[in-house]
């Protein structure tokens, strides 16, 4: 047997390993142990299962298979043991289950549901939203409305400012009209609360600008909760599952790619079976934070329709000859958006994170020379790395440190945005927020104090704060609270009463997910790294509006750009193989 490259040494998997034999026993066989410690290391790591294949290569495979399964703790799909073999995986049983219940979710309402739809109708409503594109390519946001007014499960795909959450807008204003004289339920939600703000604001915004009927408008829900908060979650169970569903008929989530397989298992199980669910997401980002990678697998042969998709697209004016053939009929449900609205053609951010997306370090390193893409620069800095964040960062946070009003201070927060892409080290989170700390407490490293930025680390049920979650403390008459963005204006938490946090000057890529900033920088370490990989990389590019600075040298940078990481799981193999 041998250890998959890149799983790192975890306490908790020694201890889990001891339970594991300890059940077992006396009826335990010679791997037991070390399989059941990598199969926690390989959660730790955010796989959802282990690959029995590299633990146990060749002939070997089939013998560790048959002896995990001889003992009492190990059983095929179907059986209720603590852990499952299904095909080649090995998963902790409540993995196995949400995956498969993610998969079959997907599978029963991806097809095409042309009941009760009006072609013409749709067609009549759809010229009024979509004007006919100037271009020769299709209207890829149309493309997507018509998916998601056809099914009973669509992904909307795409990178920053290629209209995701108008599209989203306009297919709410096609459901709602095609559904007149029938009231319906539309909820929306995000991942973290600054995510769900943010949606609500598009929401908004998209609302006043759309060609909508007065009772339309009126219809148009906007408010946008965090997913805990729509199914109910008290210390991890949820008010609303399979027996108490939710009281929806069409629900949105935005920033997909950040939810977990267990919670999106809990939100999918919560749906009432007439529902609607659309996904909102750019599935080349980062998978979540906690195991899974939901939307990657989802989208992983998403390209092309079918016959049957195209010769209803021309119905509306939608010429799709020219996409590739669907893999199956769930392609259908994946749209991606390929028209950038907030960069230009020959923007550097935009092009950098092409190629970075492409994995081509020969064409970031020309966009990063490029003089005429001034917006994207990359800066080597050696040993120098605590006096660049002294002489570049400090300033960069002086307005923030000075304090403000509660909403002067949150809009700060997206002014500049410091993206480690580890927690620990010399350019990392961890040391970058210290340096800053110390500057902003007078040298007393002591918080919290006015001015901090905080992102919560522990999930907090009774506070509605969660793990993610960004905010600013401020002092209001006299006393210091951190204030949060919420969907209905701010919420102020006595700074005392607050859960687990890090200062947030700085935050790892991995938590700037569903983020945006004006100007970020982007620390990289100061050699290669297991993590580093063209998904991390491109994450932090796009989480820019105006401009990126990537720190870092031009080999760590070949690397990032260069590596992909894939997490391990079963649920691509279910939904794209025909894997049950």
């Amino acid at each position: 047997m041998s250890v998959p490259i890149g799983f790192e040494e975890n306490p908790l998997s020694h201890y889990f390993a001891d339970f594991i034999e300890g059940l077992a026993a006396p009826h335990g066989c010679a791997q037991l142990g070390l399989v059941a410690e990598l199969l926690s290391r390989a959660r730790a790591e955010g796989h959802i299962c282990l690959d029995l294949r590299e633990v146990a290569p060749g002939s070997e495979y089939e013998t560790l298979r048959r002896q995990l399964l001889a003992t009492p703790v190990v059983g095929e799909a179907g059986r209720q043991r603590p852990l499952i073999i299904d095909g080649h995986y090995l998963y902790l049983h409540r993995y196995h289950r949400a995956e498969a219940m993610v998969a079959d979710f997907i599978r029963h309402r991806q097809a095409m549901d042309l009941q009760g739809i009006d072609p013409a109708a749709i067609r009549a409503a759809m010229a009024r939203l979509f004007p006919a594109p100037s271009g020769g390519d299709p209207d890829w946001q149309q493309v997507a409305a018509l998916a998601a007014l056809t099914r009973k499960f669509t992904v909307v795909s795409g990178g920053p400012g290629t209209g995701k959450t108008t599209t989203v807008a306009k297919i709410l204003a096609l459901f709602l009209e095609l559904h007149s004289g029938r009231q319906q339920v539309i909820r929306l939600a995000a991942p973290t609360g600054k995510a769900a703000a943010r949606l609500q604001q598009a929401i908004i915004t998209a609302k006043g600008n759309l060609p909508l009927s007065a009772e339309v408008r009126q219809a148009l829900p906007h408010e946008t909760v965090t997913i805990h908060r729509l199914l109910g979650l008290v210390g991890g169970r949820p008010r609303h599952d399979e027996a108490h569903p939710l009281v929806a008929d069409l629900v949105v989530i935005d920033e997909a790619s950040m939810v977990d397989l267990p919670l999106m298992a809990q939100l999918m199980a919560a749906l009432p079976s007439h529902a609607t669910l659309i996904l909102l997401g750019d599935h080349f980002q980062l998978a979540s934070v906690q195991p899974g990678a939901v939307l990657g697998d989802i989208c992983r042969h998403g390209q092309g329709f079918s016959d049957a998709f195209r010769d209803m697209a021309k119905n509306f004016a939608l010429d799709l000859a020219d996409t590739p053939p669907a893999r199956q009929e769930l392609a259908d449900a994946i749209v991606t958006l390929q028209t950038s609205y907030r960069f230009k053609a020959e923007s550097g951010i935009r092009r950098l994170s092409q190629a970075v997306k492409e994995g081509d370090f020969q064409k970031a390193l020309a966009v990063l020379a490029d003089p005429g893409c001034p917006d994207v620069e990359l800066v080597e800095y050696g040993d120098q790395c605590h006096d660049l964040v002294e002489a570049q960062l400090v300033p960069g946070f002086a307005e923030l440190m000075a304090g403000g009003t509660k909403e002067a201070q949150l809009d700060k927060l997206a002014g500049l945005g410091v993206l480690c892409a580890h927690r620990r080290g010399m350019a990392g989170m961890e040391e970058v927020n210290k340096i800053l700390v110390d500057r902003a407490s007078g040298g007393t490293g002591l918080m919290p104090y006015a001015g901090l930025p905080v992102m919560i680390s522990r999930n907090s049920y009774g506070l509605q704060l969660y793990n993610g979650d960004t905010g600013v403390v401020v002092e209001e008459q006299g006393r210091l609270q951190a204030c949060f963005a919420e969907h209905d204006g701010v919420r102020l938490i006595p700074a005392r009463r607050l859960p687990p946090y890090d200062p947030a000057y700085a935050m790892t890529i991995h938590k700037s997910q569903g983020s945006e900033f004006d100007r970020v920088v982007v620390l990289l370490p100061p050699k290669s790294s297991a993590i580093l990989g063209r998904e991390l990389l491109y994450t932090a590019l796009t989480r820019a509006r105006y401009s990126v600075q990537l720190w870092g040298s031009e080999e760590v940078l070949r690397q990032a750009v260069t590596s992909a990481v894939r997490r391990v799981s079963g649920l691509a193999g279910r939904l794209w193989s025909g894997r049950v």
